[in-house]
């Protein structure tokens, strides 16, 4: 008869149904492992003291042993690093007569017995776990993803300065052979082709010595003679031009050229222009040298018409400042008549304008000798005052 079996069961394989996978959310983990009693309740205080200890233990190992360590000097330190320490600290520890741990072994061993104790490090892995899902993992995709495009970036600038690079290359050396240079010493190739002038040169004197331009020359004779007039024989026309057909023009020698320059140079430096302020300092040196001297003074050219300056000191410094009279009576000057200038009002009136008037220098251009008077001589009635300003 047929008998059915179930796979991965009976004598084979009698702990079959423990290897089975559960399926748990890994945000609640934790919460399965304390209901299930595979985790105490506080497991939090005891892993914050585990880590308090682990810490004080780790500052106290050499920078040359954790830099040993998978992961780094910046790994977490967590259980499975605290694993990694004892094993590696007791693979060349000293044991006591019972195979105990001696020294800085001893102390990473009873760390690591404390989060097996327990099953202490079963929660500290579970929270570890979370986190990487939910940031970690997401960070480094998104880092991922950015470093790839970034080394397709990279790869396509390559090519394109590869290409750009090729591009120059050529360029390089079309330009070098437009020179007639190898492009291997720029600099000595470049000043290795100035002792190909004088060759140019003569083959240029040759050109210029030719028929062909001694027509063209006598064709632009003709007609600057025909269209302005020149003389064809004046010799200001294309004057350089027949100075080196005649042979007459020599090149200046690289030597002489040189030497001229750096003479005229010293020359130019030290020759600085002097300036003429056409002061005679001399003026005065007859006069009192002592303290109370005055300073020369500075001609204006003022023309004072003789009036009294009051001192005749050196620098005048009392003398009254001269003023001019504008007071002009013209009232006064219409009623005076011929015989009236002697009285004392039109006297000081009149003598006063008029020394004043001399004084300032100053010619107003007004006629009074009609004001005021009629062709008898008798008195006229006073009229209208007339000004020329003419």
């Amino acid at each position: 008869p047929l008998i059915a079996k179930k796979v991965g069961e009976g004598v084979d394989r009698p702990n079959a149904d423990n290897e089975l996978p559960i399926d748990i959310n890994y945000k609640k983990l934790i919460e399965w492992l304390v209901n299930r009693q595979k985790l105490p309740g506080d497991w939090h205080k005891r892993v914050q003291a585990i880590q308090v200890k682990a810490n004080e233990s780790y500052k106290e190992l050499p920078a040359t042993f954790t830099s040993k360590l998978q992961g780094g000097v910046d790994a977490p330190l967590d259980y499975f690093r605290a694993v990694e320490i004892r094993d590696s600290l007791a693979s060349s520890a000293e044991r006591t007569l019972f195979g105990g741990l001696t020294g800085p072994a001893a102390v990473w061993d009873k760390i690591v017995k404390a989060y097996e104790n327990k099953s202490v490090f079963l929660g500290e892995a579970a929270q570890t776990l979370i986190q990487n899902v939910d940031y970690e993992i997401p960070y480094l995709r998104k880092q991922a993803a950015k470093f790839d495009q970034q080394m397709v970036d990279c790869q396509r600038k390559r090519a394109e300065y590869t290409r750009n690079a090729a591009q120059c290359a050529a360029n390089y050396k079309q330009e070098c052979k437009r020179l007639g240079i190898e492009g291997l010493s720029v600099r000595k190739e470049l000043l290795a082709l100035c002792g190909e002038l004088p060759q140019h040169m003569e083959q240029l004197l040759v050109v210029l010595g030719s028929e062909k331009l001694g027509e063209a020359v006598s064709y632009y004779k003709e007609f600057s003679h025909y269209a302005h007039s020149i003389p064809k024989d004046s010799p200001d026309t294309l004057s350089t031009l027949q100075e080196i057909r005649a042979g007459k023009t020599q090149p200046p020698t690289t030597t002489s050229s040189t030497t001229a320059t750096a003479a005229s140079a010293p020359a130019a430096a030290t020759s600085a222009p002097e300036i003429n302020w056409d002061l005679d300092l001399d003026v005065g040196a007859a006069a009192d040298t002592s303290a109370a001297a005055a300073p020369t003074g500075i001609d204006w050219n003022l023309d004072l018409g003789g009036a009294d300056l009051g001192a005749t000191g050196s620098g005048g410094a009392d003398a009254a400042p001269v003023e001019i009279a504008w007071d002009i009576d013209l009232p006064a000057l219409a009623d005076a008549g011929p015989e009236a200038g002697g009285t004392a009002e039109a006297g000081v009136g009149a003598g006063a304008d008029a020394d004043a008037a001399a004084a300032s220098g100053i010619n107003w251009d007004i006629d009074m000798t009609d004001v005021g008077a009629g062709a008898d001589g008798s008195e006229a009635p006073a009229a209208a005052l007339e000004i020329d300003w003419d």
